[in-house]
């Protein structure tokens, strides 16, 4: 076995991939989670911070999880027992229906909150939809929003010069105003060189930055800045569409709202959602673009899911593809709302997700040794009380 340095990590080899090993802790393997939450966790809620230890930060609708109360925000240990280091105090005045996010933020390692709330601990004061926390549940007093978002923050990226990108419903921020799309600095100050001029037409649902700085933009909008771009678009630091990704103008884009996406080793993209077509080609929820924003047809989904997808997560090991949603089979095939799919789009049967889920999966996080945290509507899992969140080993077992 050998062993190389990446981003600063020891990483272990062996042969084709290569997997962090984080230090040992002495940690109860197995995840239990009692009574678990009392109401669902929406799309992007559930963020997995792996430092010294591993640790899930959670957002959702609930006010209590296993009969110890926690308004609409909680940390777990790796073990399912509450992390007691991040404080919540109250928590959040309103869970924001499903307009909300959770993000972790590597690069200053805070935590993110955007939703429809606008108390945090009983202040008012810089908790106007968005706030940023530090790891022990205390507001980072160097991040100001100052009156804030006028409506929903429902999703957040942020890239490595600190600058921070939130998404919603909101059309102002802090009395200025922001179409549904808005760049900030560190400090919480809008940051004026991301021009975004009329902005979007309607909500976005899911953005990502990639390695190169560039933010993809997806959601329910039909133009940027007054131009014809169908549910996608990619831009450049400054707002400006890059137009090396094109999916809008001279094509006809999503027929339906992308969810979903995560990049794989190349920096393509795999997206899911509620759409059944990409640019007239039938693509059942599911799709797979090159950089560029055309089909790259090495990935067949077939006659694809015949739901809704949530959640995509690509295994940065084995380029596998975790696929949660509403769905219950996909290519014609019973997968109760959780799938691994190959490279190529064919169902991994080594993953078994047979009888899977009663209800929708809204999120999934894979930590450093290849196990899923599954989070989402259900309260059953093969058939077994699971209420809203479950750790499965590669296999689809429960830990």
């Amino acid at each position: 076995m050998s062993y190389v340095t990446y981003q600063g990590k020891m990483i272990q080899a062996n042969g084709k991939y290569a997997r962090f090993i984080p230090p040992i802790i002495p940690i109860d393997p197995s995840f239990n989670v009692g009574t678990g939450f009392n109401a669902s966790l929406f799309r992007g809620n559930a963020v997995l911070v792996e430092n010294s230890q591993e640790k899930l930060y959670i957002g959702g609708q609930f006010t209590a999880y296993n009969n110890s109360s926690t308004n609409y925000i909680t940390s777990l240990n790796a073990n399912g027992t509450i992390n007691t280091d991040f404080s919540t105090g109250t928590g959040f005045n309103t869970n924001s229906g499903g307009n909300s996010q959770t993000y972790y933020d590597s690069l200053t390692q805070k935590i993110f909150v955007g939703g429809s709330f606008r108390i945090y601990k009983g202040s008012t004061t810089d908790a106007s939809m968005l706030v940023k926390l530090n790891l022990d549940g205390s507001q980072d007093n160097t991040f100001h929003t100052g009156t804030g978002f006028n409506s929903a923050v429902m999703t957040i990226a942020t890239d490595t010069t600190g600058k921070v990108y939130c998404g919603g419903i909101f059309t102002s921020y802090d009395n200025s105003t922001a179409n549904r799309i808005i760049g900030l600095n560190s400090d919480g100050t809008r940051n004026t060189s991301f021009a975004i001029s009329t902005g979007l037409d309607a909500y976005p649902t899911i953005m990502k930055v990639d390695s190169n700085g560039k933010l993809y933009v997806f959601g329910s909008f039909t133009t940027y800045k007054g131009v014809s771009e169908n549910r996608g678009i990619r831009l450049n630091n400054n707002g400006t569409k890059d137009t090396g990704f094109n999916i809008g103008t001279g094509f006809t884009g999503f027929n339906g709202y992308p969810y979903g996406m995560d990049f794989d080793s190349d920096g393509k993209l795999y997206i899911g959602g509620g759409f059944t077509g990409y640019n007239g080609v039938t693509v059942n929820r599911i799709v797979k673009l090159n950089t560029d924003g055309s089909q790259d047809v090495s990935f067949d989904p077939s006659n694809g899911f015949n739901n809704v997808v949530n959640a995509v997560k690509v295994d940065p090991i084995s380029g596998k593809i975790y696929v949660g949603g509403t769905f219950t089979t996909y290519r014609g095939i019973s997968v109760n709302r959780l799938v691994r799919l190959n490279t190529d789009g064919t169902i991994d049967t080594n993953f078994d997700s047979s009888t899977g889920f009663n209800n929708d999966i809204t999120g999934i996080n894979i930590n450093s040794f290849g196990n899923i945290y599954v989070s989402g509507y259900f309260t059953l899992f093969k058939g077994a009380t699971q209420n809203r969140i479950v750790k499965l080993d590669p296999s689809g077992n429960k830990m």
